[in-house]
């Protein structure tokens, strides 16, 4: 099974060994990557995948949303002013993810706005991006799970709250192609969708 890094360490392994005592027949090997990974390629039989899936012949079962909000840490709040609307973010230093500038922020009436942003931090690796956010580098773009912990304690708090990221994302369980899925495959998705449900709503 292929999972994420950042994901597969918070969200997955902390429940490998409560599967695994349940279905003792089963072995999991486990690939935590933030790479692009040919799951057919490497002879995988299941990868869990979060954002905006691209077209391609894989078989892929929706298991979990996957919110996106804006975050900063109260420290940045207080030196820098708190944005009340998009284009507000032209005044603040925003922290990105491979340099993903433009970012689209859905209000409550519908209407989408895309606003490029600008900043003095750019990573390919979640966590530092979070980091980041955590020292008041800056506003981040992250997903609700990454941060959780953090907007519970203060760490960081929710910046225009009443705009919706889009893309939409989700979080996928992804099969190869052209094949039944088999009972421990399908045993392991519902296992792991129950246990997201139960951690992220």
């Amino acid at each position: 099974m292929v999972v994420s890094a950042s994901f597969g360490r918070r969200y997955v392994a902390p429940h490998i060994g409560e599967f695994l005592r349940a279905h003792p027949e089963v072995s999991i090997n486990l690939e935590l990557r933030d790479t692009t990974f040919d799951i057919v390629q490497h002879g995988f039989d299941l990868a869990l995948r979060i954002g905006s899936l691209v077209p391609s012949t894989l078989m892929a079962r929706k298991i979990a949303d996957n919110p996106r909000i804006l975050v900063a840490a109260p420290t940045y709040i207080k030196l820098n002013g708190t944005p009340s609307s998009p284009a507000d973010l032209a005044d603040h230093n925003c922290i990105v993810l491979n340099e993903n500038r433009v970012w689209g922020l859905r209000a409550t009436d519908g209407t989408t706005v895309e606003t490029r942003t600008q900043g003095i931090f750019t990573t390919s690796y979640g966590e530092a991006l979070t980091e980041a956010a955590l020292a008041g580098v800056g506003v981040a773009l992250k997903s609700k799970w990454d941060v959780l912990n953090y907007l519970t304690d203060g760490s960081l708090v929710p910046v225009l709250p009443d705009y919706a990221v889009e893309p939409e994302w989700s979080i996928w369980a992804v099969r190869p192609p052209g094949r039944l899925v088999s009972a421990r495959v399908r045993a392991f998705t519902e296992f792991i969708e129950q246990k997201l449900h139960e951690a992220l709503e």
